[in-house]
């Protein structure tokens, strides 16, 4: 249960983070796109998602039993990511070539 749980985290962070960086790329203004992005990470703390990019810093001061914590983390941002570019790149296919 707790594996899924964090998985679920995991996957929304990926999710978060893959809009942030869509709304930046359709954004003309890169200054607006980057204060735009950092929505995306706004909701991750507020909302207390695991963004692996966040949880790597404590690896050393972690057991050796933190790796598949990572490695949990990892994959989950990895979907996320996965899945918010398929939709984005359905609804807005010429972000492809600003990508």
């Amino acid at each position: 249960m707790k594996f899924i749980k964090e998985l679920c985290s995991a996957v929304l962070a990926g999710v978060m983070i893959s809009f942030g960086g869509g709304v930046y790329l359709a954004c003309e203004s890169k200054v607006v796109g980057a204060l735009l992005f950092s929505v995306g990470l706004t909701v991750i703390l507020l909302s207390g998602f695991l963004l692996f990019t966040g949880k790597t810093a404590y690896l050393l001061q972690n057991k050796p039993s933190y790796v598949p914590y990572l490695l949990t983390i990892w994959l989950g941002n990895i979907l996320g990511c996965m899945m918010m570019g398929g939709l984005v790149l359905a609804a807005k296919p010429a972000l492809a070539d600003t990508a």
